[in-house]
């Protein structure tokens, strides 16, 4: 989570949109992986006024796509 809030920090400092990917443990223990993003939304001037992000849990993407990767890998 070391590198999640540096990306945010440098976020916050510079105004640029944020984005990572990190694992998180989840309530019953599994750890699964997360994608986290956010934008600034700004005054007429361009002064920021807020953020709004998601964080989505991308953990059976993840198992497709490397489920397919290791198939093609098999495969050839």
């Amino acid at each position: 989570m070391d590198s999640c809030l540096k990306a945010w920090s440098h976020s916050l400092e510079t105004g640029e949109p944020y984005s990572v990917e990190y694992r998180c443990r989840r309530f019953d223990g599994e750890w699964r992986w997360f994608l986290g993003r956010a934008l600034p939304f700004r005054d007429p001037d361009g002064t920021i006024k807020g953020w709004s992000g998601t964080c989505t849990d991308f953990e059976d993407l993840y198992r497709v796509s490397l489920r397919q990767l290791f198939g093609r890998q098999q495969a050839g």
